[in-house]
Protein backbone atom coordinates (compact mmCIF):
# COMPACT_ATOMS: atom_id res chain seq x y z
CA UNK A 1 0.00 0.00 0.00
CA UNK A 2 1.54 3.12 -0.87
CA UNK A 3 0.77 6.42 0.89
CA UNK A 4 3.66 8.36 -0.90
CA UNK A 5 0.90 11.18 -2.56
CA UNK A 6 -1.67 10.88 0.48
CA UNK A 7 1.62 11.92 3.36
CA UNK A 8 2.14 15.52 1.19
CA UNK A 9 -0.93 16.29 2.81
CA UNK A 10 0.50 18.50 5.88
CA UNK A 11 -3.01 19.49 6.85
CA UNK A 12 -4.87 15.87 6.91
CA UNK A 13 -6.15 15.26 10.13
CA UNK A 14 -7.67 11.78 9.97
CA UNK A 15 -6.98 8.66 7.79
CA UNK A 16 -9.11 5.72 7.54
CA UNK A 17 -8.19 2.89 5.28
CA UNK A 18 -9.59 0.10 6.75
CA UNK A 19 -11.65 -2.82 5.28
CA UNK A 20 -10.29 -3.09 2.20
CA UNK A 21 -8.29 -5.17 0.00
CA UNK A 22 -5.21 -3.09 0.50
CA UNK A 23 -1.78 -5.73 0.25
CA UNK A 24 1.74 -5.29 1.03
CA UNK A 25 4.00 -3.13 2.45
CA UNK A 26 3.38 0.31 4.13
CA UNK A 27 5.48 2.95 2.24
CA UNK A 28 4.82 6.57 4.07
CA UNK A 29 6.37 9.53 4.85
CA UNK A 30 9.82 9.53 3.99
CA UNK A 31 12.03 10.76 7.58
CA UNK A 32 14.09 13.24 5.12
CA UNK A 33 10.82 14.86 3.57
CA UNK A 34 11.09 18.61 3.48
CA UNK A 35 7.70 19.17 2.26
CA UNK A 36 6.62 19.86 5.60
CA UNK A 37 7.54 21.28 9.10
CA UNK A 38 5.33 18.44 10.46
CA UNK A 39 2.39 16.65 9.86
CA UNK A 40 -1.16 17.30 11.41
CA UNK A 41 -2.25 13.72 10.89
CA UNK A 42 -3.73 12.82 14.29
CA UNK A 43 -5.50 9.43 13.66
CA UNK A 44 -4.55 6.96 11.32
CA UNK A 45 -6.30 3.75 10.92
CA UNK A 46 -5.93 0.91 8.59
CA UNK A 47 -7.52 -2.65 9.76
CA UNK A 48 -8.89 -5.26 8.01
CA UNK A 49 -6.40 -5.20 5.32
CA UNK A 50 -3.27 -7.67 4.07
CA UNK A 51 -0.71 -5.20 4.70
CA UNK A 52 2.64 -7.06 5.41
CA UNK A 53 6.23 -6.31 6.33
CA UNK A 54 7.19 -3.79 9.32
CA UNK A 55 5.80 -1.32 11.05
CA UNK A 56 7.17 1.34 9.67
CA UNK A 57 9.78 3.61 11.62
CA UNK A 58 8.94 6.81 9.86
CA UNK A 59 5.64 7.34 11.66
CA UNK A 60 7.40 8.00 14.50
CA UNK A 61 7.87 11.12 12.71
CA UNK A 62 3.63 11.88 13.07
CA UNK A 63 4.48 14.14 15.85
CA UNK A 64 0.65 14.79 16.49
CA UNK A 65 -1.04 11.39 16.03
CA UNK A 66 -2.94 10.20 18.97
CA UNK A 67 -4.56 7.36 17.28
CA UNK A 68 -2.83 4.35 15.21
CA UNK A 69 -4.94 1.62 14.52
CA UNK A 70 -2.94 -1.35 12.25
CA UNK A 71 -5.10 -4.24 13.66
CA UNK A 72 -5.91 -7.53 11.74
CA UNK A 73 -2.93 -6.98 9.07
CA UNK A 74 -0.26 -9.00 9.14
CA UNK A 75 2.31 -6.97 10.43
CA UNK A 76 5.74 -8.86 11.68
CA UNK A 77 8.82 -7.75 13.32
CA UNK A 78 8.85 -5.90 16.90
CA UNK A 79 7.04 -2.30 17.43
CA UNK A 80 9.32 0.34 16.27
CA UNK A 81 11.34 2.35 19.12
CA UNK A 82 10.81 4.94 16.85
CA UNK A 83 7.29 5.21 17.83
CA UNK A 84 8.54 6.43 21.43
CA UNK A 85 8.75 9.96 19.83
CA UNK A 86 4.71 10.00 19.59
CA UNK A 87 4.26 12.06 22.86
CA UNK A 88 0.52 12.87 21.88
CA UNK A 89 -0.14 8.94 21.15
CA UNK A 90 -3.27 7.90 23.35
CA UNK A 91 -4.95 4.76 20.93
CA UNK A 92 -2.15 1.92 19.77
CA UNK A 93 -3.93 -0.99 18.55
CA UNK A 94 -2.25 -3.98 16.71
CA UNK A 95 -4.40 -6.54 17.64
CA UNK A 96 -4.11 -9.46 15.06
CA UNK A 97 -0.93 -9.20 13.43
CA UNK A 98 2.28 -11.23 13.62
CA UNK A 99 4.25 -9.26 16.09
CA UNK A 100 7.10 -10.09 18.07
CA UNK A 101 9.46 -9.61 20.41
CA UNK A 102 9.48 -7.71 23.93
CA UNK A 103 5.91 -5.85 24.70
CA UNK A 104 7.09 -2.67 24.50
CA UNK A 105 8.20 -0.31 27.68
CA UNK A 106 8.40 3.58 26.08
CA UNK A 107 4.38 4.02 25.67
CA UNK A 108 4.15 6.77 27.72
CA UNK A 109 0.86 8.40 27.60
CA UNK A 110 -1.18 5.72 26.30
CA UNK A 111 -5.46 5.28 27.19
CA UNK A 112 -6.11 1.81 25.06
CA UNK A 113 -3.52 -0.51 24.35
CA UNK A 114 -4.26 -3.98 22.47
CA UNK A 115 -1.80 -6.41 21.27
CA UNK A 116 -3.84 -9.35 21.64
CA UNK A 117 -3.24 -12.52 19.06
CA UNK A 118 0.19 -11.32 18.53
CA UNK A 119 3.72 -13.43 19.03
CA UNK A 120 5.22 -11.39 22.15
CA UNK A 121 7.20 -13.21 24.39
CA UNK A 122 8.81 -12.29 27.71
CA UNK A 123 7.25 -10.50 30.73
CA UNK A 124 4.76 -8.14 31.32
CA UNK A 125 6.98 -4.85 31.66
CA UNK A 126 6.14 -3.47 35.30
CA UNK A 127 6.39 -0.11 33.20
CA UNK A 128 3.16 -0.19 32.02
CA UNK A 129 2.21 0.29 35.53
CA UNK A 130 3.14 3.64 35.00
CA UNK A 131 0.62 4.49 32.03
CA UNK A 132 -1.51 6.43 34.74
CA UNK A 133 -4.52 7.24 32.11
CA UNK A 134 -4.65 3.59 30.54
CA UNK A 135 -8.02 2.14 30.46
CA UNK A 136 -7.97 -0.75 28.58
CA UNK A 137 -4.97 -3.12 28.41
CA UNK A 138 -5.06 -5.88 26.18
CA UNK A 139 -2.42 -9.04 26.03
CA UNK A 140 -4.28 -12.37 25.31
CA UNK A 141 -3.16 -14.85 23.10
CA UNK A 142 0.43 -13.77 23.31
CA UNK A 143 3.46 -15.99 24.55
CA UNK A 144 4.13 -13.88 27.46
CA UNK A 145 5.69 -15.46 30.51
CA UNK A 146 6.25 -14.94 34.49
CA UNK A 147 4.26 -13.08 36.91
CA UNK A 148 1.27 -10.03 36.56
CA UNK A 149 3.33 -7.24 37.90
CA UNK A 150 1.85 -5.81 40.85
CA UNK A 151 2.19 -1.93 39.22
CA UNK A 152 -0.73 -2.89 37.18
CA UNK A 153 -3.16 -2.75 40.29
CA UNK A 154 -2.02 1.19 40.05
CA UNK A 155 -4.07 1.63 37.06
CA UNK A 156 -7.50 3.08 38.77
CA UNK A 157 -9.14 4.17 35.75
CA UNK A 158 -8.26 0.44 34.25
CA UNK A 159 -11.37 -1.10 33.02
CA UNK A 160 -10.42 -3.48 31.01
CA UNK A 161 -7.69 -6.21 31.86
CA UNK A 162 -7.39 -9.35 28.89
CA UNK A 163 -3.92 -11.43 30.03
CA UNK A 164 -5.74 -14.74 29.20
CA UNK A 165 -4.17 -17.16 26.62
CA UNK A 166 -0.52 -16.79 27.56
CA UNK A 167 2.11 -18.52 29.45
CA UNK A 168 1.68 -16.63 32.79
CA UNK A 169 2.71 -18.21 36.46
CA UNK A 170 2.53 -16.80 39.71
CA UNK A 171 -0.08 -15.75 42.00
CA UNK A 172 -2.77 -12.95 41.24
CA UNK A 173 -1.52 -9.35 42.39
CA UNK A 174 -3.87 -8.77 45.38
CA UNK A 175 -3.79 -5.50 43.68
CA UNK A 176 -5.02 -6.41 40.50
CA UNK A 177 -7.44 -8.51 41.67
Amino acid sequence: MELVGIWRQCYLKELSLSFNNFRGEMIGPSPNTSECSHYALEVLESNANELNGSILKSLGTLNNLRVLILSSNDFTGSIPKALERLRSLEVLDLFGNRLTGLVPTFLGNLTKLDLSYNQFSGSIPESLGRLTGLTLLSLESNLLTGPIPESLGKLIGLTLLNLQSNLLTGPIPVTVG
